[in-house]
Parts: structure tokens; sequence; C-alpha cells
């Protein structure tokens, strides 16, 4: 889903395996800018939603992870979540989200996770309740599928701890036309934006015993 502020939008959805075993996820928003506006800067905004499933869907608890600079030490804190809500990125504080099984770990006894970390540069904030949150954390039902009704969603307040958890992502794309995006000719725009990217790396962080980019001894 990309809300765009009703512009017209053609939307490029990537989903790849990087290097290490990482998940990259990649949006890109192209448009053909408003004729009657077509210097209007505007934002696209994809919103991801992510039915994670760490050994099997069953078990799984998400934590709000951040790292805040503030001289020595650097504190690093992760705080799981329980109830059903949102979740506000912080770039200061380095949010991510560790998605935990509850009793998986790797050949070392170390517990797996996945950490799911955002590629953004802002935060968007729009009228609709929705999309005023970057994160959302909900329990599994297959009939939630709709970004729209996300505060309905989180109102139900059920349990999100070691069970079965679904993660919704907000994007941030800011487009401020240019001269690249084309040109106004005869009172319509000839040409298209050329395609900005959002998206997110899925991680793995103690999934494996050792580096997967080598054979092992």
């Amino acid at each position: 889903m990309d809300y765009s502020g009703g512009l017209v939008t053609l939307n490029q959805a990537h989903c790849r395996s990087a290097a290490g075993g990482t998940l990259l996820g990649k949006y890109g928003a192209t448009a053909v800018n408003l004729s009657l506006d077509p210097d209007m800067v505007h934002m696209h905004s994809p919103i991801w939603r992510l039915d994670i499933d760490l050994d099997g869907f069953q078990g799984d608890t998400v934590h709000v992870a951040s790292h805040l600079e503030t001289g020595l030490p650097a504190p690093d804190t992760s705080v799981p979540v329980s109830i059903e809500g949102a979740i506000d990125w912080n770039g200061e504080q380095f949010t991510t989200l560790h998605i935990h099984d509850g009793t998986l770990k790797n050949g070392k006894g170390q517990t797996s996770m996945l950490h799911f970390m955002p590629l953004r540069w802002g935060r968007p904030k729009h009228q609709e309740p929705f999309v005023n949150r970057d994160f959302w954390v909900t329990r599994y039902n297959g009939t939630e599928m709709w970004a729209k009704d996300l505060p309905a969603y989180a109102a139900n307040a059920q349990n999100v701890a070691n069970t079965d958890v679904v993660v919704w992502y907000m994007g941030a794309v800011h487009h401020a036309p240019r001269a690249e995006d084309g040109e106004l000719v005869n009172g319509r725009i000839e040409g298209a934006a050329q395609v900005m990217w959002t998206g997110w790396l899925l991680k793995p962080h103690n999934l494996f015993d050792r580096t997967p980019l080598y054979p092992g001894r």
C-alpha cells in the first residue's frame, strides 16, 4: 500500500536475499506530477504487513531495541512488546525491532532472533491515525489485512508475547519535484518522476553458528 495523498503513483516492490542471509525489502515510488500543481512537495508512505514466523508461527515475541549515544557508555536496551500497539521510530536511538522465538538457539547456545531494521530518512505525519506511527505489532489474524484499520486492530489489546505476531511498518519517501521529473507542455506533464527508494532489512542474529558466507571448517 502506498499512501501518497492522491497522486498518480506507480510502485515497484522488491524483496531479495542479501549477503549473510539478510532479507532486503525495497519500495520504489515514481509518478506523473500533477499538471495543476507540478511543484507540489509530497510524501509516499508504503506500508508493509510482515507475518514473521521464526521457527514456526507460535512462540514469537517482538522487542523494541534502542542504542543511545550519550558518551561512555552508550547504552543498548531491548524492551519486549506485550500488548498490541504502535511504536515510533527514533533516528537518534537507532530504533529496530528484534523478533525472538521463545526457545530457538543456535549451535552455540545463543538466542536466535531476526533484526528488523528500517532504511529511512525521516518520519511522515499525515492526518489519518494509521499513518501517524511507524511500526505496529498485532497478533496474527488472517482477516486483518488493511493498514487503514490498524488503530482498530490494536484496540483489541491482545497479548503479543510468545505467540504468532505480525509486524507492520511504514516507510517514507519525501518527493520534492524537480526539472528531472518532466516538464509542463501544453498544460500537461510529459515525463515521469525518477524512482525514489525506501525499505528495510531483516537480518539474522545468532541464527547461524558462524558466518554463512564461507564453508565450514
